[in-house]
């Protein structure tokens, strides 16, 4: 007997209002689709601004009669959080969430992520930022691994990606700054079924797999479209 498919919609780095006509347009796009839960991952509002992100979630809502969840991204400054919790979207910070949905047992981990090595600005402004996110790699370790033990399929949402072929388009300098390897190794270590990421606007490859792990980068500058991802209870069926 085949098990119903779950279908996940998936987008970020919408940066409302700046790219909020595209994200309208890329909804309209995916208008026949009937998915079972909307996915943003980060950068969902633009430079803080709290009061744009009631219109991306309204804009979904229009298309689709879903549950949203999101994680925060660079943009999502920390001060402002508060003024996001009513604004439709459920928000994981370095949370598990899991959810039952058809016949898939789904464990959703979401996190802003991390980087191999803070920007210019963070080091400047964060005096502590290394050991953040050191301590954020530790925590997202412990999640994930009760993730694995809990669910069918685990989905690692962060705005930050782990570094691999999705950073292709990017410039390579600035790699460490961008994306980090030490991310992707917990990834492996517990094994993920899927990562969904943003903030690669310049990306030119929007899909890896590394070893049975999918990767989609869903940043909507560079996919400029919706992201439809497709599981069902053995793991992983396809993906648009």
């Amino acid at each position: 007997m085949v098990s119903s498919t779950l279908t996940i919609l998936a987008s970020s780095d919408i940066h409302a209002p700046k790219f909020l006509p595209q994200f309208r347009k890329a909804l309209a796009g995916a208008a026949a689709l009937n998915p079972d839960l909307f996915i943003l991952a980060g950068d969902v509002v633009e430079k803080g601004k709290a009061e744009f992100c009631r219109y991306v979630s309204a804009a979904i809502k229009e298309r689709f009669n879903v549950e949203i969840v999101g994680v925060y991204g660079n943009e999502e400054y920390d001060e402002i959080w508060p003024n996001l919790q009513n604004c439709g979207i459920k928000w994981l910070n370095d949370q598990l969430l899991l959810l039952k949905l058809k016949d898939v047992k789904l464990a959703i981990v979401g996190t802003r992520g991390v980087l191999d090595r803070p920007t210019p600005w963070q080091e400047r402004n964060i005096p502590n930022i290394a050991q953040i996110y050191a301590q954020r790699l530790k925590k997202l370790d412990t999640i994930l691994s009760e993730a694995r033990r809990a669910a069918d399929t685990v989905m690692l949402v962060t705005h930050y990606p782990p570094l691999c072929d999705t950073f292709k388009g990017e410039d390579t300098r600035f790699a460490s700054r961008m994306a980090s390897k030490r991310l992707l190794k917990i990834v492996f270590k517990n094994g993920v079924d899927i990562v969904v990421h943003g903030h690669l606007h310049k990306s030119k490859v929007h899909f890896d797999t590394k070893n049975s792990t999918k990767i989609y980068n869903v940043a909507l500058p560079a996919v400029g479209k919706i992201v439809k991802i497709e599981i069902r209870k053995q793991g992983l069926l396809q993906f648009m």
